[in-house]
């Protein structure tokens, strides 16, 4: 991998991942607006790009591509590859994945920077497995540190709760603690995103199959990370930790929701034992909520509470099983409620715009009065200060429902429709498109080159203002 310094957008979100620094200019983007709603292409360039090597294959200018730092370069390169593929975005789609992007690592430990933009840069450790290969995808297990602990210190209690299902993992984990707090949720978004974004450049890793861990303080950090980007992730372990929501009762129904696609084991100590601590009860009375709430609306959470001393060997069955699974293929069904722009990304469905400011206070006192119902009321305070995206495609159809956002952008990439149809789009109860939606090489490999994922492929995004709130939110 060629460790270069890059500034990269995903969706409205920038951040910087660097090794030596330098300069890197991102390519402009037009967006053309057709009845209210935006087609964003990368503009080809008329220029011959690779006239020097006329002989040389797709694959080798999409190597070339893919290793050219400068936006206006590869912007030269775009001309051959769409002409060698003959204007095929869906043919260049199919050859991405099996295309070998990374360089061989000199040890099994090691380190990369990751760079959230507006904030401090930070180191992450990772640990590869003995049979790591740059030429195959790689499990990756993603840990989250408590405040008085380390990489290593996760890594092991990992190891310890997993046993030998993590031989063949790539472990990773940051340098600093991430802040569980609810109102510091953009701080901790960005920070998950650079981070995911400075493994996909050291490690090959599998896009379906990255999960998250924490222990302790560290599984607190873990849920907020997990209820402000779950599609981030194919699942979760998390022990002994619970999100520091406040009014969890209200407030754990609106966000759990989230989860309706991402499997969860969660483990914690029942409060039942005689003289728990505080941390004790406020866990075990946290997930009392998220347990009965998931058993109502089935949601993938694997409540394992256990008494006394936790027996790792009781566990790693579920532990195991979790692992085992990749994350479904897109486009999924979407609902994600969130607070912050960065936690607005669910896959296919963005947040391009926020209405308003979003809700920064770190204090919420909701008085309720006398005789009103305390639940319905403290919700209806609540649900306005968070957005929401929901979608679905069916066939050609795609059915989106929003709230707080000002316009929202979707990506379909391969199989998401069939690209020789027309697609209708409803938004919020609006229908806002109807016609072809064209894939675009540019937008497929300046996409990719930018997330540097060649998984989660984009082959035409849709931009669409949005005027008015979903019904009831």
């Amino acid at each position: 991998m060629t460790r270069h310094g890059a500034a990269i957008r995903h969706g409205g979100q920038a951040f910087r991942v660097s090794g030596t620094r330098r300069t890197v200019m991102t390519m402009a983007i037009p967006v053309i607006l057709l009845s209210g709603i935006c087609v964003a292409q990368v503009p080809s360039s008329p220029a011959a790009g690779d006239a020097g090597n006329a002989s040389a294959t797709l694959t080798e200018r999409l190597e070339r591509y893919f290793q050219t730092p400068q936006a206006k370069d590869r912007q030269r390169l775009l001309a051959d590859i769409e002409a060698e593929a003959g204007g095929d975005a869906q043919a260049i789609a199919a050859l991405l994945p099996t295309l070998q992007f990374w360089k061989a690592l000199p040890t099994t430990d090691g380190r990369c920077r990751a760079e959230p933009d507006g904030l401090p840069g930070f180191e992450v450790v990772y640990r590869l497995p003995p049979e790591y290969s740059e030429r195959e995808r790689h499990t990756v297990l993603v840990c989250v540190p408590g405040p008085d602990s380390s990489p290593d210190r996760t890594f092991d209690l990992a190891r310890h709760y997993c046993g030998d299902t993590l031989r063949n993992f790539v472990l990773a984990a940051p340098t600093i603690p991430l802040d569980p707090r609810f109102h510091a949720g953009e701080t901790t978004a960005r920070q998950v995103a650079a981070l995911l974004y400075a493994l996909r450049r050291t490690v090959h890793r599998d896009a379906q199959a990255t999960f998250l861990f924490g222990a302790q303080q560290g599984a607190d950090a873990g849920w907020m990370v997990l209820l402000g980007r779950p599609l981030d992730f194919a699942g979760a372990m998390l022990v002994d930790g619970a999100a520091p929501l406040p009014y969890p009762r209200q407030v754990y129904p609106l966000l759990l929701d989230n989860l309706r696609q991402v499997p969860v084991v969660a483990i914690w100590r029942n409060a039942q034992e005689s003289e728990p601590s505080s941390r004790v009860r406020t866990v075990d009375a946290h997930h009392r909520l998220i347990a009965a709430w998931a058993r109502q609306h089935g949601l993938p959470i694997t409540a394992l509470p256990y008494e006394g001393r936790l027996d790792a060997a009781a566990v790693q069955p579920a532990l195991t099983q979790l692992l085992a699974s990749r994350r479904a293929p897109n486009p999924v069904p979407i609902q994600h409620r969130f607070r912050f722009p960065a936690q607005g990304h669910a896959d296919w469905l963005h947040q391009d715009r926020f209405r308003d400011d979003p809700w920064t206070d770190d204090q919420l006192s909701i008085l309720v009065a006398p005789g009103v119902d305390a639940d319905e009321f403290i919700t209806g305070v609540i649900r306005p200060r968070l957005a929401l995206l929901a979608g679905r495609i069916e066939g050609q159809h795609i059915t989106v429902s929003c709230a707080r956002c000002n316009g929202i952008e979707i990506e379909l990439g391969p199989g998401a429709v069939d690209f020789a149809q027309p697609v209708e789009l409803e938004c919020n109860g609006q229908k806002r498109h109807e016609r072809l939606a064209k894939p675009s090489c540019a937008t497929l490999l300046e996409t990719a080159y930018q997330r540097w994922d060649f998984q989660n492929l984009v082959l035409t995004r849709l931009s669409v203002p949005v005027r008015s709130d979903a019904r009831g939110d």
